[in-house]
């Protein structure tokens, strides 16, 4: 009874296995596909013999699958390789071996089939780590030597290949760089004349390196402020100061930059100034400080007149009465409230304010008119009173 359930529970299993294929073969049918680029291993090489594994093909094979995933997937999921079980040293024609790891795999065919090696003894030999150092730092920092750790390698690999390394190089570039640089490189092996050897293994596969970058000089970027002397001429006043660029950068001592707020232009005199005044001042800077980078300063000082204001009285004179006729007007006099700058103002004249009363085209009787006043530019009238005469003409 026992071995007759038994064989029943194995059979259930088999038919479950077989109905589980089949649904899964329905569901993802095998396909032929061409997979490149599969990766050569190299299996049960003696520990003393090493193979320049740089000249060793890639495989491609042609397989039947239902695998889903890409070609990623399934390169994962297949083995070729080389059995170098016995193997000595020289040059042998080797046939390549292909597994798949996976049932959704099977492989039709491959190629090549076959792969001449040279198996050499294996060799070792420890070299020096250099670096070679590209570029400055950012200006104002500066580098200290360079800490390496270790400072040798151990190089391993055929033997024709371990000879030809002469050294182990790191690169490293340094052009505006400002912080310190601390992490592991991969040293490139170089022969004699500076070319890479590949190939080769190496001990420890990565070197540490330690630069501290410091800095030396200080920068700040402060205001300028421009540095006038003496006093605009009466009448007048400073309306606007600008400078171009209004902020300048400095390097020099740490020190001296941090108890520094402003800096001064050189000194621009705008004594009797009566116009606008440009220069292009240099800075006064301390000792131990400099500007960053070379640079012109361009100052613009606005200077106009202040605006005035007087009252004056003229007497107005008479135009164009006709032959003949006697002309008369009242009042005799009139207040003018004039406004312009101060300085013309102060050097205004009688003989400059005219008022005319014209009797142009006008005969016997009595008239009220409105004077002209004439005045020097920028001289401008506020007010006139009065604003009307009586002029009277007769025989």
């Amino acid at each position: 009874m026992k071995r007759t359930n038994l064989y029943w529970i194995i059979l259930s299993v088999l038919i479950s296995v077989i109905l589980w294929i089949v649904i899964n073969s329905e569901q993802n049918p095998y396909r032929e596909e061409t997979i490149s680029g599969i990766k050569l291993e190299l299996n049960n090489l003696s520990s003393n013999l090493a193979i320049d594994y740089t000249n060793l093909p890639s495989i491609e094979a042609k397989i039947s699958t239902s695998m889903l995933g890409g070609q990623d997937n399934i390169i994962k999921n297949i083995r070729a390789y080389l059995d170098l079980s016995g193997i000595t040293t020289g040059n042998h024609r080797l046939p390549v071996k292909m597994d798949s790891l996976d049932w959704k795999i099977k492989v039709i065919e491959f190629q090549p089939s076959f792969v001449s090696v040279n198996i050499e003894p294996i060799a070792k030999k420890e070299v020096k780590v250099v670096l070679d150092i590209l570029g400055e730092p950012l200006f104002g920092f500066v580098s200290k030597p360079a800490v390496i750790s270790p400072q040798t390698i151990l190089v391993s690999g055929p033997e024709s290949l371990v000879s030809k390394v002469s050294v182990a190089s790191i690169e490293i570039k340094l052009t505006d760089v400002k912080n310190s640089i601390s992490r592991r490189f991969v040293p490139k092996l170089l022969d004699d004349n500076g070319d890479n050897v590949r190939g080769v293994n190496l001990m420890p596969e990565s070197v540490m390196v330690d630069i501290e970058i410091k800095q030396q000089l200080g920068y700040k970027t402060v205001p300028v402020i421009v540095n006038l002397s003496g006093n605009v001429d009466y009448g007048y006043r400073v309306s606007g100061i600008f400078i171009d660029p209004p902020a300048v950068t400095l390097v020099g001592d740490t020190d001296v930059l941090a108890n520094l707020e402003y800096v001064n232009t050189t000194v621009i005199n705008i004594n009797k100034a009566t116009a606008d005044i440009t220069a292009n001042p240099t800075l006064e800077l301390p000792n131990l400080v400099s500007m960053a980078r070379k640079q012109d300063f361009l100052v613009r000082i606005l200077v106009e007149s202040i605006e005035g204001t007087q009252t004056v009285v003229a007497a107005p004179i008479l135009t164009n009465v006709a032959s003949g006729l006697n002309a008369d007007y009242s009042p005799k006099s009139l207040q003018i409230m004039i406004s312009g700058p101060i300085p013309v103002m102060n050097t205004l004249r009688p003989q400059d304010i005219k008022v005319e009363i014209s009797a142009k085209d006008l005969i016997t009787g009595t008239y009220v008119v409105t004077p002209t006043i004439t005045l020097p530019y920028p001289i401008k009238v506020i007010s006139v009173l009065p604003e009307k005469f009586t002029l009277s003409l007769g025989k």
